[in-house]
């Protein structure tokens, strides 16, 4: 399952991770990406929140998210 910068626009983004557990074959990967809200909001800078993002998750949030839905999960950041 592959979500390229869809969680940060969903109301209920714990259902997008509910289903990609309930769907992948076993063995299978969730690849999923979301900008860092930390980093995301000061490079926005007076722009402001963006007005098409539901939840934008802190590192650690994301991170707690997968980690109570997946035995594995690995990150890969990028700047």
């Amino acid at each position: 399952v592959v979500a390229f910068e869809v969680i940060e626009h969903l109301e209920n983004w714990p259902a997008l991770i509910a289903e990609a557990k309930r769907v992948l074959a076993p063995g299978g990967q969730f690849i999923v990406s979301t900008p860092n809200a930390d980093y995301y909001g000061a490079q926005r800078g007076a722009s402001g929140p963006n007005p098409f993002h539901a939840h934008e998750f802190s590192f650690a949030e994301f991170r707690e998210a997968l980690t109570a839905a997946f035995p594995h999960v690995s990150f890969f950041v990028q700047n």
